[in-house]
């Protein structure tokens, strides 16, 4: 049976799902989205969704090789978001459920990993981008953002589209886990966390010419590389450049080997050049590399490892070290928090941050440490989301909260409420020794920088009167 590359969106009822099924697949849900133009009066927004196998088929009941997705996406644009006296609001997209399609019954064993994509066209402009996960009948997990939708038709000059970041891109591929786009195939590595199971980081951008230029047949260069998240200079080797002819829309695309670089943070710049080799649009996408065993250089071995176990640690500068101390603090016991202020020297850094996470290792058997990972994903998610000015993401209150408990359970947002100021509850159901715990975070200044005013967790800052302190000023 051939793939279907178009699938309708509803809600499709199989009567083998059950709540344990869901409860089990929702938290493997992984979504990422990227904005492309579309026409003149819209913009393409995609959403990209990974996750394991939903559920565990019966033949005799599969229905039409299509299953449905634990999810509901809605989109409000800002009008509909507390604003007032716009009528020309963009429909909410309201209860809009995705359904994949799965070849075959034998595609949903338990290891299996499905990607797809759900597409929707906007006017440029503010949104609120809302997921609800569902859990169970009675349990959901929402998760809610403010997006803007850019306007790609600037007429005036050339301009790029989002960043795909994926883990295969082909010509033409028929295949049924992969994503079509302008002849391409595509597998989106939704997380953006390339490891040893993907050392091929694929990339695709689109860039869009103003038809003046086109007009003219001229030509321009792409300069695509690697860098490090906080550099500028492109790394050895991750480097290529192109020579393209204008078109109304161009689709490029490439791939880059970071099996050979460290675990850390690092950037795709793609770079748009003239014919004189000056800058006129540039877009970028971050990514994380988990590499611990790269093989390390001799002199490395000899010159900085002095006995401590040849592993990431002995890669890192005194830089990346000084900053991964400084962050596990917020995770550190008392006398761990003691023994970092009194560290001195490059190799007890290095060698205290290495039995630091092999205490909290939680399958020592394995190559890799996944409380470690995890804690670098989420300091990596709350300096993409939450940064605010010059203060990074992770130092702010709800960086320190996700660093500390993992993603909450449940975002009950109030961001464009009339009578209060902006206020999120973020509750959770997972930390051990509480119950249905709640941080609440408000933007007390109005400058759109969310703080933590009240938490019903032992240790953390209460204010009982949170409520009123947002309405009583505003």
């Amino acid at each position: 049976m051939k793939c279907i590359k178009q699938l309708a969106v509803g809600w499709i009822i199989l009567m083998n799902i059950t709540g344990s099924a869901l409860s089990q697949s929702a938290q493997m849900i992984e979504f990422d989205y990227a904005f492309f133009a579309f026409d003149e009066m819209e913009s393409l927004m995609e959403i990209y969704f990974s996750f394991e196998s939903l559920i565990t088929v019966d033949p005799d009941t599969f229905i039409e090789n299509v299953v449905a997705m634990p999810i509901n996406i809605s989109l409000l644009s800002s009008s509909e978001m507390g604003q007032s006296g716009n009528k020309n609001q963009f429909e909410n997209l309201g209860d809009q459920r995705p359904s994949i399609f799965i070849q075959d019954t034998v595609a949903t064993h338990s290891d299996r990993m499905f990607v797809h994509k759900y597409s929707v066209t906007a006017p440029p402009g503010g949104y609120e981008l809302n997921l609800n996960l569902f859990i169970s009948d009675e349990d959901s997990v929402h998760y809610a953002k403010v997006i803007d939708i850019p306007d790609f038709n600037y007429h005036q000059r050339i301009v790029t589209s989002d960043i795909i970041l994926a883990d295969a891109i082909l010509e033409s591929y028929d295949g049924c886990d992969m994503i079509e786009k302008n002849g391409y195939s595509i597998l989106p590595n939704v997380n953006q966390v390339f490891d040893k199971d993907s050392q091929i980081l694929s990339y695709y951008a689109e860039v869009y010419a103003p038809d003046s230029t086109v007009s003219h047949d001229r030509e321009y260069s792409i300069h695509v590389y690697v860098r490090d998240a906080n550099g500028t200079t492109p790394i050895d080797g991750l480097e290529q450049r192109m020579n393209r002819q204008t078109y109304p829309a161009d689709v490029i695309t490439g791939s880059f080997d970071v099996s050979l670089i460290s675990t850390g943070s690092y950037a795709l710049i793609v770079s748009v050049l003239d014919l004189n080799l000056v800058e006129v649009a540039q877009n970028s996408r971050k990514f994380f590399v988990f590499n611990p065993l790269i093989q390390i250089s001799e002199s490395v071995l000899n010159e900085e490892s002095n006995g401590i176990d040849l592993s990431i640690y002995a890669q890192m500068t005194q830089a990346q070290i000084d900053i991964e101390l400084e962050q596990v603090l917020v995770i550190a016991t008392y006398q761990e928090s003691k023994r970092i202020k009194q560290l001195k020297d490059l190799d007890e850094r290095r060698s205290f941050l290495k039995d630091l996470w092999e205490v909290r290792d939680p399958i020592p058997d394995t190559e890799i440490n996944e409380f470690r990972v995890e804690f670098i994903n989420r300091v990596s998610y709350a300096n993409d989301s939450f940064s605010f000015q010059q203060i990074e993401g992770w130092k702010t209150d709800r960086g320190i909260t996700l660093m500390k408990y993992g993603h909450p359970t449940t975002i009950e947002s109030h961001l464009y409420e009339r009578l209060t100021k902006p206020y999120q509850i973020w509750k959770y159901n997972t930390i051990s020794g509480e119950t249905d715990a709640e941080f609440v975070f408000a933007d007390m200044n109005g400058f759109g920088h969310l703080e933590l005013l009240h938490s019903t967790v032992l240790g953390e800052q209460k204010l009982y009167d949170w409520f009123q302190k947002i309405t009583e000023t505003h």
